[in-house]
């Protein structure tokens, strides 16, 4: 029986931790920006974002690891676990190594391809210094985290992680604040990110003492690696070459724009994805026990909720983005280049239309189903790349953004349409139908309070109105979302009375 106690936990602490990462980002943007400049800003994010993205290889080891521990950890055949994990461990070792390459390769390259106010080599050790908290995931979190998920204990990590989070602000505040130069600020950042390695090393050998390193390596266990490191290689390059493209070809300054704008949405995203991330695990113990009745309730109640709260969130983002740009970046002199109207409509088109997938996604992963989707993660990465590169040069950041939503809506599709044939017993037709409504019923609400949104000039007023709009919009999309669970759980009591 599953641990309600276990879920909400992770619930949590995810939300917690996600919630910390928001405020890093938040304090630490503007105080780059108002010390460095924008043009400094957007070098630094260009490089984090890209070598964030190349460490989402290791993603794809951890999915394929802890599709692969959910038997054993249920049967609590401990070693069959530390076969696992001892293959989990060299597989992460070996794509180590290559990230460590590709990170030096990145600092050889990079600083050649784009022209800054930091010279050459300083650019180099900054990639090189940024490089160190994500050579840590490969070398030692990454196959804890997996093991962790898989046991349904995501908690610890998320509070290890917040711990860091805080200790790295606290670090690149002093540092800032005395004047050292970037690269020592991030150095700083860094160490503080890499103190998670031993926190999380001392609480698996705690918890977990049964793990033996000398049992042989069940590589066969992770046979699914390959095909869920495709689906990272193409997340990498969907996500990763947004900023990449324009800040080679649009300059570090549009760069740092684009940077703000992802700090706002990526914060949304992962707020929203702290319930696909607590849950991945429940619906692999369920998937792992053959119970479909459990997985189908389970999955159309999480999916409603989920739509409610991603409609929701993203227009109220996109009522309130542009008076949260004039209070955020009011000590930066160049704050007027960074207020777009179309950007914040095409932001926030692009990450609704990102967390819709994220139901069809979680089940995905949970189910182990790499192989099987990822024709759709490399027709996805391909739409994405060459229509960036295409529109970059005619409409700079609006057209990096419009490849990416073209991309994302075709891959949504695609897996909405997988797991109904495959994993669920859903009518298709019924969930676009829905979508549909509500992203009608969307479009009205904008329309209602767009024209009669009053001047904001305080935080007071942006969380008043954010708080107004986000309830008067959860309210009505739910009674909406609810009404189309009732009918489905109808028909699925319907099919099973049948079966």
């Amino acid at each position: 029986m599953l641990s309600r106690l276990l879920i909400f936990k992770n619930i949590i602490s995810n939300l917690f931790y996600q919630l910390i990462n928001i405020l890093f980002n938040l304090i630490l943007t503007p105080l780059i920006l108002a010390k460095f400049g924008s043009d400094v800003n957007g070098l630094v994010q260009t490089i984090r974002q890209i070598l964030n993205y190349a460490a989402l290889v290791g993603s794809g080891i951890s999915e394929s690891t802890v599709v692969a521990l959910y038997k054993p950890i249920a049967e609590n055949d401990q070693k069959k676990i530390s076969s696992i994990m001892n293959a989990c461990n060299r597989v992460f070792f070996n794509t180590g190594y290559v990230f460590s390459i590709l990170a030096l390769i990145i600092s050889v390259i990079y600083p050649l391809l784009v022209k800054g106010s930091l010279d050459y080599y300083s650019s180099s050790i900054l990639v090189l210094v940024l490089g160190i908290s994500g050579a840590s995931e490969f070398f030692v979190i990454g196959k804890y985290r997996a093991l962790l998920i898989a046991d349904q204990r995501i908690y610890i990590v998320n509070i290890i992680q917040s711990f860091a989070l805080v200790l790295g602000l606290i670090v690149a505040y002093i540092l800032i604040r005395n004047d050292f130069n970037i690269i020592v600020v991030q150095l700083g950042v860094s160490l503080s990110f890499v103190l998670r390695v031993v926190i999380l090393g001392v609480y698996i050998n705690k918890f977990y003492p049964f793990l033996d390193s000398s049992i042989d390596k069940d590589m066969e266990a992770l046979s699914k690696r390959k095909s869920a490191t495709i689906h990272q290689l193409a997340g990498i390059i969907s996500f990763g070459s947004q900023i990449t493209i324009v800040s080679v070809f649009c300059g570090n300054k549009d760069a740092s724009i684009y940077s703000v704008y992802l700090l706002v949405f990526n914060g949304l995203g992962m707020l929203l994805s702290t319930i696909s991330s607590a849950l991945i695990g429940a619906f692999g113990n369920i998937l792992a026990r053959k119970n479909t009745f459990l997985v189908n309730k389970g999955f159309r109640f999480y999916e409603s909720i989920f739509y409610t709260l991603g409609f929701s969130s993203y227009i109220t983002a996109y009522l309130l983005m542009d008076s949260f740009l004039k209070l955020y970046l009011n000590a930066v002199k160049d704050m007027s280049d960074y207020i777009r109207p179309s950007t914040i409509l095409l932001f926030s088109l692009l990450g609704l239309v990102n967390s819709l997938r994220t139901p069809a996604a979680t089940i995905i992963n949970a189910a182990g189903h790499y192989k099987e989707t990822q024709r759709s993660a490399i027709i996805e990465m391909i739409i994405c790349f060459l229509g960036q590169l295409i529109l970059v040069s005619s409409y700079g950041i609006d057209g990096v953004i419009f490849a990416s939503l073209v991309a994302y809506l075709y891959r949504f599709i695609d897996v909405d349409r997988y797991i109904n044939l495959n994993i669920l017993q859903n009518n298709k037709l019924r969930n676009l139908f829905r979508i549909i409504l509500c992203f009608s019923l969307s479009c009205f609400i904008v329309f209602l309070f767009k024209d009669n949104l009053i001047e904001i000039s305080s935080y007071i007023h942006f969380f008043i109105y954010g708080g107004l709009f986000f309830i008067i919009s959860f309210i009505l999309l739910f009674c909406l979302n609810f009404l189309f669970y009732k009918i489905a759980i109808k028909e699925l009591k319907g099919n099973v009375i049948q079966n």
